[in-house]
């Protein structure tokens, strides 16, 4: 178990934990922004359906695993770090619970799709709301606790992505040069 009697270790795993969770709700404000440019652009809609697919499911399943490796926790590991550890020491049932309860909702998933091929479907996957409900709820329950412990935190530096997608980067003749040649070029072969 980590040692929560020493200032030094406990100001680094709650530095450790708080950086998690604001990791964690980066990869939240920079998905719901690309949603909101998915569901703006003509282009997506159109032509995106796959990629949209992949950067979702990247987006899950990164979500689950960091959530478990926030809310999980394996008495075992000498120097495992774990909020809910810390919690059951300070006896505080209701946060326990709420961080018990989160990870309940995705351990399945973790383990029996992303961790391990197997044949048993989960039907019972969260919404992408009630992951991101989650994440802004475990962040509150650990930025609680950081500024209980440490007497400090930080705030993350706001993104905006729709900047990075707001200049094309293809010219359209570029792009259409490259598929008359490319079409050239299978004409030329099948002759």
């Amino acid at each position: 178990m980590t040692n929560f009697n020493n200032i030094k270790k406990k100001n680094e795993y709650f530095i450790k934990i708080y950086d998690e969770i604001l990791d964690l709700e980066f990869s939240k404000n920079m998905w719901l922004e690309f949603k909101e440019i998915v569901n703006h652009s003509k282009h997506f809609k159109k032509y995106g359906a796959a990629f949209l697919h992949w950067f979702s499911m990247n987006y899950l399943y990164r979500t689950i695993i960091q959530i478990a490796k926030l809310t999980d926790y394996n008495d075992s590991q000498k120097d495992d770090i774990s909020i809910r550890e810390y919690l059951k020491l300070k006896n505080e049932t209701k946060d326990l619970q709420i961080i018990s309860d989160i990870f309940n909702k995705i351990k399945k998933i973790r383990h029996k799709e992303i961790a391990h091929l197997t044949n048993k479907k989960i039907l019972n996957h969260p919404t992408y709301k009630e992951l991101n409900n989650d994440i802004d709820t475990l962040k509150k329950i650990i930025e609680k606790y950081v500024l209980l412990e440490t007497k400090s935190g930080s705030m993350p530096l706001p993104v905006e992505i729709k900047e990075l997608f707001s200049e094309a980067w293809i010219e359209k003749e570029t792009a259409h040069a490259g598929n008359t040649q490319n079409n050239e070029q299978s004409h030329n072969k099948n002759e």
